[in-house]
């Protein structure tokens, strides 16, 4: 008897740890999957490459800033797609700020009976950090809701350059919005693509001023193409209409990119713009050829000699091509070798397009057109004197490499 009511006591432990265990299991198990409740599970298909647009919130207390441009920038899209002018095997992402508070990743997804592109929403956010670590965290999230052998970025906000953000001048950015608290460094962008183990197809800069060699530099392990201006991009952006079937296409043709948009802008109602693609693997040649000439002795090209490709007072931007051609005369002039740099720029930047005229909000009330004397496709801010240039372009990589 005593034996009995010991097994049935040993029974119902038995019993209350097992259901015990069981309880726990399924706890660990509810809130290991809680994250990833977040992201809905993409249809089955065979998507081998991703396509991440990031639009950052670029306006203001009393301005949407560039939130409708972007929008018309995503129906471009969209409407690439459904005219069959998209590769069904890329998947579109998009990350948009609507608001300082509120942002939302999305699928474009196309649905074939209907013929017409939808939203899928893949997560909502509060707001977007604006530093590496969140944006390393949204590149996480996109490539874990789509994980494909490919991977292509499109960034549209403002536009400075490889200039570093700074708190007190407001105005000056690498990449983002208004104020410091809303942009990018470039070393952040480098750091938030490598950290997620993934090097772009190509990262294309809709914004202004991003077409240069220091830029192109901190970036070589990152992406292997940059489509990227020398000068301002007007509000419109590109013309994903015209152009994204080539950047969704698996192996993106780069000189009907650069083609279409300046066919677009030709005949447009503001025909200005200028548009390269740069090949990051040639960066560190280019760099070899720099220290070439700077270790020369012979004194470096002055800024006013050179082509300056920026609408501002205190030029920022020079025209590489020319910038290396003068550094060749001041070499012949001082009865010394050239240096031979023409095969690594013509293999450094694979195509480049200009409008016969540019444009720049730094001049005149409501800004101002203006010409430049040569143009090769990607600037150099070597020598330039401008104090935002002064004060940071010897802490960049690509100084490092070349003095």
């Amino acid at each position: 008897m005593a034996y009995s009511l010991y097994i049935i006591r040993l029974k119902n432990r038995l019993q209350t740890l097992c259901t015990l265990l069981l309880l726990s299991l399924l706890l660990l198990t509810a809130f290991g999957c809680g994250h990833d409740e977040d992201f809905p599970v993409p249809e089955p298909s065979t998507v081998n490459k991703t396509l991440f647009m990031f639009f950052p919130w670029t306006g203001s207390a009393t301005s949407s800033g560039l939130y409708h441009n972007f929008l018309t920038n995503i129906a471009g899209v969209e409407a690439a797609i459904e005219k069959g002018k998209s590769a069904p095997n890329t998947r579109t992402i998009v990350l948009i700020a609507d608001s300082r508070e509120s942002a939302k990743m999305f699928e474009i997804v196309y649905d074939a009976d209907k013929g017409k592109c939808s939203h899928k929403i893949v997560k909502q956010y509060k707001a977007l950090e604006m530093t590496g670590k969140g944006l390393q965290e949204y590149i996480g999230e996109m490539k874990r809701y789509s994980p494909t052998p490919l991977y292509a970025m499109i960034m549209g906000a403002h536009g400075s350059g490889w200039i570093p953000k700074t708190e007190k001048e407001k105005r000056s950015r690498s990449i983002g919005g208004l104020t410091y608290t809303e942009q990018l460094n470039i070393s952040e962008i480098a750091y938030a693509i490598s950290s997620n183990g993934i090097k772009m197809q190509f990262i294309c800069f809709d914004d202004c001023y991003m077409s240069n060699i220091e830029l192109a530099y901190e970036l070589k392990d990152a992406a292997n193409y940059l489509i990227a201006s020398t000068s301002e991009i007007m509000e419109e952006g590109l013309p994903y209409q015209d152009v994204f079937q080539y950047m969704a296409a698996q192996t993106p043709d780069y000189k009907a990119i650069t083609d279409g948009f300046l066919g677009y802008y030709t005949i447009a109602k503001y025909p200005y713009g200028s548009l390269s693609v740069i090949d990051c693997a040639y960066a560190t040649s280019m760099a070899q050829v720099l220290r070439q000439m700077n270790t020369s002795g012979i004194t470096a090209p002055e800024a006013s000699t050179l082509s300056a490709q920026d609408g501002e007072t205190a030029c920022r931007f020079y025209d590489l091509g020319n910038y290396l051609r003068e550094y060749n005369h001041n070499l012949r002039m001082a009865d010394r070798d050239t240096v031979e740099y023409r095969s690594v720029m013509e293999r450094l930047i694979p195509s480049a397009v200009k409008t016969p005229h540019l444009f720049t909000v730094y001049r005149g009330w409501d800004g101002s057109v203006y010409d430049v004397s040569a143009y090769s496709g990607i600037t150099i801010s070597d020598p330039s004197t401008a104090p935002k240039v002064i004060r940071s372009k010897s802490e960049t990589s690509w100084w490092k490499a070349t003095h």
